[in-house]
């Protein structure tokens, strides 16, 4: 699935209101939003330490690192993105905050928490991270139900031998 095609289809004309530094942001977001998924063991025992997991610890005791990574990626890459910054040429520190807090924000979080995910004004205009946040979410939302409903169908498509007609 390609987040940024499906993102942009379902903005459709809202795109055109988006300001050059929220294109920006929402490209880049797009493709590193998931990018906790795939971390090395090194960073994922670096990154596990700065989150607050206390809460998490005493539902799950002893939790996988599998498990651990697939609860926490928008956590993860959130980090992986701060420390990697400059391999990304990142133009701005407000760019790269606003990068984090999207790609974060495709999961789990309060989209209407200010603090966390504040409107920032650049010289090049406003950059509304929450707004860009839930774009993602819906998007993939979206990835998520087209992605079932392709399953469904080869699965029809097996147990009619390949000739569903589908």
């Amino acid at each position: 699935m390609d987040v940024l095609y499906f993102c942009n289809q379902l903005l459709g004309e809202q795109v055109q209101a988006l300001t050059i530094p929220e294109c920006y942001a929402l490209v880049m977001s797009c493709y590193l939003h998931d990018v906790g998924m795939g971390i090395s063991r090194d960073s994922f025992e670096a990154f596990t330490r700065k989150l607050d997991m206390e809460e998490y610890l005493k539902k799950h005791p002893n939790p996988k690192p599998e498990k651990v990574i697939r609860d926490f990626h928008n956590e993860l890459s959130g980090l992986f993105i701060r420390k990697y910054a400059d391999l990304f040429d990142i133009p701005s520190e407000d760019l790269l905050f606003a990068i984090i807090q999207i790609s974060r924000g495709h999961r789990k979080t309060n989209l209407f928490d200010e603090t966390e995910y504040p409107d920032i004004q650049t010289s090049d205009g406003v950059i509304r991270t929450s707004y860009l946040a839930g774009k993602i979410q819906e998007t993939l939302d979206y990835c998520h139900k087209v992605a079932v409903i392709q399953r469904l169908r080869s699965a029809n498509c097996a147990g009619a031998g390949g000739d569903c007609g589908c």
